[in-house]
């Protein structure tokens, strides 16, 4: 984390959620949105009151899915020459000392570890992670 961007060098890719990802959470999003106006609508014609629970449940699957979607387009991985840049820390190469894959129940998660012993979570849910790990493998070997 001692690093600035700036002193990291030319910026040579940048690695942003996946397409397929926020593509799931849009449409969750709209889905459940159309579905409570539907039973807002059903709730107000005809006077049930299961229909506003059920419009209630939609409002939370809609505002988690959303905030879920925006926490996850800030997560962006920049990588540079000298280094790299995840969230709001950035680390020149000598500083990383191994590259691993964690395995989950349903995941499989990027783990860097620092020299200071930090680590640094980079999700499966990042575009083309695969191509991430081998960058960052073989930037770490030289």
């Amino acid at each position: 984390m001692s690093a600035q961007p700036d002193n990291l060098g030319r910026l040579v890719g940048i690695f942003g959620p996946s397409a397929a990802q926020t593509q799931r959470a849009v449409f969750t999003v709209v889905l459940s949105f159309l579905f409570f106006i539907a039973m807002m609508f059903a709730s107000y014609t005809l006077q049930n009151f299961i229909y506003f629970l059920l419009a209630s449940a939609f409002l939370v699957v809609y505002l988690v899915t959303l905030s879920s979607l925006i926490s996850q387009r800030r997560n962006i991985f920049r990588l540079y020459e000298g280094g790299f840049e995840s969230r709001r820390s950035s680390y020149r190469w000598d500083e990383v000392e191994s590259v691993r894959w964690i395995t989950g129940d349903r995941s499989r998660d990027l783990q860097i570890v620092s020299r200071t012993g930090k680590t640094i979570a980079v999700p499966a849910s990042i575009n083309d992670v695969d191509t991430l790990a081998e960058i960052l493998k073989s930037k770490i070997a030289v």
